[in-house]
Formats: C-alpha cells, sequence, structure tokens
C-alpha cells in the first residue's frame, strides 16, 4: 500500500522519536511511504462553531439512548457535573463542553449548514487532489490530527497507540485517514496490522495511572 505522509509540525522531542518510529514500523510491514510536502490543514481546526454545534447535537441523541435511571440526560447536567468535580474532572479540559452548552439549536442551525457545506467542500478538494497527484491508499497522521479533516470531509478515520512520551509518559497515537468515503475497511485493516506488529498498548494502571487530581481546580484545565 502507498501511505502519504502530509507535512507534519509542532511535534516535541519525544514526538518526534515516536513519529518516525511508527512510520519505520508501517514501512517494514511492507508500506510504501510517500512524503507530501505540504500541509494537508493549513488552516488548522477550521470554524469551532461547526463542532460545538455538532457537539450539542449529538451528544443529545446519547442521553436520549441511556436507561431512565441515568443519573446524566443533558448537556446541561453534563455541564453541571463537571463543574461540580473539577478534581476528577479538570484534567480533561472543557472548553468544546462549555461552548457547546451556550448554541441555540434552532437560532445557530442556518450559520452551521453554510459552514458545514463551505468546510466539507474544501476538506474534500484538498484529500483528493493530494489522492490524484501522489495516488495513496491513504494517510497517516500523528496523534488524532487527522481527525480535523476526517470530522470535515466525510473521510474516515483510526487512531492506534504508537507509544509514550519519554518525558511525561502521556501517550502517543497515530492515526490513519482513508482516501475517499467508505474506506472503513481499509484503513481499519491497516490499524490493525499496525498494531498486532507493534503491540505498543500499556494499561494505564501501568504506564500513566488514573488516579491523578486536579490540584489548581479555578484553571481551565490541569492535565498531568
Amino acid at each position: 500500500m502507498r501511505i502519504g505522509v502530509p507535512t507534519i509540525e509542532n511535534l516535541s522531542d519525544d514526538q518526534k522519536v515516536l513519529w518516525e518510529n511508527a512510520i519505520k514500523s508501517i514501512e517494514e510491514q511492507g508500506a510504501e511511504i510517500v512524503n507530501i510536502p505540504i500541509n494537508m490543514n493549513p488552516e488548522g481546526v477550521g470554524e469551532m462553531f461547526l463542532y460545538t454545534y455538532e457537539f450539542a447535537v449529538n451528544i443529545q441523541k446519547y442521553f436520549d439512548r441511556l436507561p431512565e435511571d441515568a443519573p446524566i440526560k443533558s448537556l446541561s447536567d453534563l455541564v453541571s457535573f463537571y463543574r461540580n468535580h473539577p478534581e476528577t474532572m479538570l484534567k480533561f479540559g472543557a472548553d468544546n463542553l462549555f461552548n457547546s452548552g451556550l448554541v441555540d439549536l434552532e437560532q445557530d442551525k442556518q450559520r452551521h449548514d453554510n459552514i458545514r457545506k463551505e468546510e466539507v467542500a474544501a476538506s474534500k478538494d484538498v484529500i483528493d487532489r493530494v489522492v490524484k497527484e501522489y495516488n495513496v491508499d491513504a494517510f497517516v497522521f500523528p496523534n488524532g490530527s487527522s481527525v480535523w479533516m476526517s470530522q470535515k470531509s466525510g473521510y474516515p478515520a483510526v487512531a492506534v497507540p504508537a507509544g509514550y512520551e519519554k518525558s511525561t509518559l502521556h501517550p502517543f497515537g497515530i492515526s490513519f485517514l482513508g482516501n475517499a468515503i467508505y474506506t472503513e475497511e481499509q484503513i481499519l485493516g491497516y490499524a490493525y496490522a499496525y498494531e498486532q506488529a507493534t503491540k505498543l498498548r500499556k494499561s494505564p494502571k501501568e504506564i500513566n495511572p488514573s488516579l491523578f487530581r486536579c490540584v489548581e481546580v479555578n484553571a481551565t484545565s490541569c492535565a498531568p
């Protein structure tokens, strides 16, 4: 398979080592690495409102499927739980959660639809153009950075463990992005092959205990 690797920026020294090891492992499995000298997502996450709106819509769909005795039944319940338990919840960060709580699903729908239409078209154009020029079967990105392209284009992505940063023990991963819609089977196969070949995942109890608690509970986040 031909796996495209776009220009990658802003990796720490620890992350660079893990990223290079991941690419080497993919090559060792028989794939051809195709270096793509462009940043496939030059504008980052795009319009964040797109994600806050869709989070508000879809998290409620999830809550609606829960049993009647579920302790949390709405986005506002989740926000309240988060604010009332900062010592355990704050470490995860919550900007999108709080912003989603301010969305008006009816009044903001047209704004969402306009942004969605523009960003889907732009993201598909980038991916399709690169696929045609470099003839790649999929792409690979560090951590979950493919998610911005995947969410906006509708092309599938899957993330797998790729080790732990030496200085912090934070988990590091890679993510495969499909070269078209409905390529889930293809990239799941790539991800499975990589995961089975490397066996890098460790239990949180072993490598990065989940009992971490926040100290400064008034901050916006306090990751370990």
